[in-house]
């Protein structure tokens, strides 16, 4: 058994020493033979005595080597060489106690303590903080999408639920106004009606594509289009549309579906004689890098407006939805009238896919 440890040791790459508290070398393996060499050949030189090697002091060396040999853990231990090859090189060594058949005082095993190896152990000590940390963002980051989820859906329930409540709203105005006897109020009631399913259309987009921000813009204005043909138009009377394919947030899609209503029923109220043919046309691109355009034509005999300064129910609302956009409504006659919005919106637009 002997021969066999004494074979695996002297096979083993790490320099091994076993000494006595004296200095003296017992034991070295081949690996230790050639690192402590006392000169450059380094044959058979490993067993030179520490004292000879060693910048410590005989009585200081002896001291380090009895504190080993009497540790039952390993025990840090380094010197500088005095002498030999390496001289002034530091090293740095772990020792602990062994006891020898036949010895009656521990000696002490000294290995080498590869710096290398140190720094090994270190760098497994980063690599394992540092997928502790990972783990711990990953349940962060798990726990993150959870909420955002979470959020998610209660924005859409929010949604499917104002959306109901527009369309019952819409339907409560309805019903009454197919009750009242006044014709004026069946007008304003209209009205009011309209305006609440422009806003439910929006959020019809959003509870159907299972959006919570943005809408497409295209699509929008074409569904509003079909409702205001359907629901507004006399017989005669088009409304057409070319509308860039954009993605627009719901702060600037809610006003524009609004402001868009506004300028297409009052060119229906007042642009066209009885019975005229004509087409209202709108266009929505963008302008420049930041702005979008909003542009409402008719080649209708043109609005009659009212003079600087004065204001009717209309023109505050249509003025009062530019100004929430952050834009200017301006007003040109060009075989009708064109009515132009132009405004950067809150959120920039994107390109639908």
């Amino acid at each position: 058994m002997a021969t066999e440890v004494n074979d695996l040791l002297d096979s083993h790459p790490t320099p091994s020493l076993l000494v006595r508290a004296d200095g003296r070398v017992l034991y070295a393996n081949q690996a230790a033979e050639k690192f402590f060499a006392h000169d450059e050949d380094g044959a058979g030189t490993g067993r030179t005595p520490l004292t000879d090697l060693t910048d410590l002091g005989g009585s200081e060396l002896a001291a380090r080597l009895r504190q080993t040999a009497g540790a039952s853990n390993w025990q840090p231990f380094a010197f500088q060489f005095a002498a030999g090859p390496r001289q002034g090189t530091r090293v740095m060594l772990k020792g602990r106690g062994i006891l020898r058949n036949g010895d009656s005082q521990p000696n002490a095993f000294i290995v080498y303590d590869d710096p290398g190896r140190a720094r090994m152990s270190a760098h497994t000590g980063l690599i394992r903080d540092l997928n502790r940390e990972i783990a711990r963002q990953r349940e962060l980051r798990e726990a993150l999408d959870r909420s955002l989820a979470n959020e998610k859906a209660l924005h859409r329930e929010l949604i499917h639920r104002v959306k109901n409540n527009l369309s019952l709203l819409s339907a409560l105005i309805r019903n009454r106004s197919s009750e009242t006897e006044s014709e004026e109020a069946r007008a304003v009631l209209k009205d009011i009606s309209f305006r609440t399913q422009s806003i439910a259309l929006v959020h019809n987009m959003l509870d159907r594509t299972e959006e919570i921000e943005v809408v497409n813009v295209d699509e929008l204005i074409g569904e509003l289009c079909d409702l205001m043909q359907e629901a507004l138009c006399p017989p005669g009377i088009r409304i057409t549309h070319d509308t860039a394919n954009l993605r627009l947030h719901v702060s600037d899609a809610t006003p524009v579906c609004l402001l868009i209503n506004e300028l297409v029923t009052n060119s229906i109220k007042h642009a066209f004689e009885d019975g005229a043919e004509g087409e209202i046309r709108l266009a929505f691109r963008q302008n420049g890098v930041d702005k979008l355009e909003l542009n409402v034509r008719d080649n209708g005999r043109g609005m009659s407006l009212p003079e600087e300064g004065a204001s009717h129910h209309g023109s505050r609302i249509t003025q009062a939805l530019a100004t929430q956009l952050g834009g200017r409504l301006e007003h040109t006659y060009d075989h009708g009238t064109v009515w132009t919005l132009i405004f950067e919106p809150e959120v920039p637009a994107q390109a639908a896919e």
